[in-house]
């Protein structure tokens, strides 16, 4: 027993030995190197020992650094739990800013020819009168023919009111002069040509137009439109005179193009009929025939104009037009009756007009 007691006794002091002589092994500094030639002699205080000897640690591994709790949780960054329940949905990216796409200016078409459009204007003008009458049995019994010089007035207007480039036209012309009368007497007198004489002659004409333009092309445009209009013919033939007046309602175009931006060239054409024609008779034979009503009939015109802007404001013109109808006979009244006739008028014009 007591011999067991020893072995352990001497086993526990070896091993403790051991530790001790390894630490010290651990802590002691290298050996330093000497600067002779001579070779290394190993310490005299150290036995040898055939197992290998662990190499020494290097001086900045001999005493590690260990932080301590303070400094350690100074630089410690804690990692956020994950919040319980689903999982959020990841942020889509914002889709990248669309570009401002400036909208494109609608190109202001046909300004020539809506300042012409829009305007108030004078013409002189003289309009050749070319009328016939014809019997019953359809022979020529009178003519009236020659130029009569007036003037006209003229506004027209084309803005988006109602329904988009609306145009509305007014005029009013008046004319007095002579014309040259070839026809026969009436009572007891040979046939046509019997008789020449110059009458005086004043004509006054009213209309009225309302229309839409429809652009074509920047330089182009077309305007149908409704006219309405009146008409009077002072006749005076001496010893009495005669007035004969209608109305009218018609549709049209006008067909405007602007070549550069100075000019404008108009033509337009007319169809309508004539309403409320009539005759009235004042002088020595009124107490015979003082008028009565006449027939209707269909009504043309056609027109042509050019327009130059000296400036934006003021504009110069030409124009020429031509208009054709008839009146239908009358009812017999103390053996008198106007027979049928028909009537065509050319004008021509020059004048300016103040645009806006």
């Amino acid at each position: 027993m007591k011999t067991k007691w020893a072995v352990t006794a001497l086993i526990i002091t070896t091993i403790f030995a051991t530790s001790v002589f390894a630490q010290s092994d651990i802590n002691s500094p290298p050996a330093k190197k000497k600067t002779t030639s001579a070779k290394k002699k190993s310490p005299s205080n150290k036995k040898r020992s055939s197992k290998p000897k662990k190499p020494a640690a290097p001086a900045a591994m001999a005493a590690p650094l260990v932080a301590s709790p303070e400094q350690a949780t100074d630089n410690f960054t804690p990692i956020e739990p994950m919040p319980k329940g689903p999982t959020p949905p990841l942020k889509k990216e914002a889709p990248p800013p669309k570009r401002a796409v400036a909208k494109p200016i609608k190109k202001i078409s046909n300004e020539a020819i809506k300042n012409a459009n829009n305007a108030i204007g004078i013409q002189l003008i003289k309009t050749n009168v070319n009328y016939a009458e014809t019997d019953l049995d359809g022979s020529l019994s009178n003519t009236e023919n020659g130029y009569v010089p007036g003037f006209s007035l003229n506004f027209s207007v084309m803005k988006n009111l109602l329904l988009g480039n609306d145009y509305i036209a007014a005029s009013y012309s008046k004319n007095s002069g002579n014309t040259n009368y070839i026809g026969a007497l009436l009572i007891g007198g040979g046939g046509y040509g019997s008789i020449r004489q110059v009458h005086q002659a004043s004509l006054k004409d009213y209309s009225i137009r309302y229309g839409k333009g429809f652009e074509v092309s920047d330089r182009m445009m077309l305007t149908p439109f409704i006219e309405l209009g009146a008409h009077q013919w002072n006749r005076n033939l001496g010893s009495y005179q005669e007035a004969y007046t209608n109305k009218y309602y018609a549709g049209g175009l006008l067909g405007q193009i602007s070549p550069s931006q100075n000019w404008v060239v108009s033509a337009s054409g007319v169809y309508g009929k004539t309403t409320s024609s009539n005759i009235s008779l004042s002088g020595s034979m009124a107490q015979l025939f003082p008028g009565a009503s006449l027939g209707n009939s269909d009504i043309y015109k056609f027109g042509l104009a050019v327009d130059y802007a000296f400036t934006r404001s003021f504009h110069g013109n030409l124009s020429s037009s031509y208009s054709s109808f008839k009146y239908g006979r009358s009812a017999v009244i103390n053996g008198f009756l106007e027979p049928d006739s028909a009537t065509k008028y050319t004008t021509f014009g020059v004048g300016a007009s103040y645009n806006f």
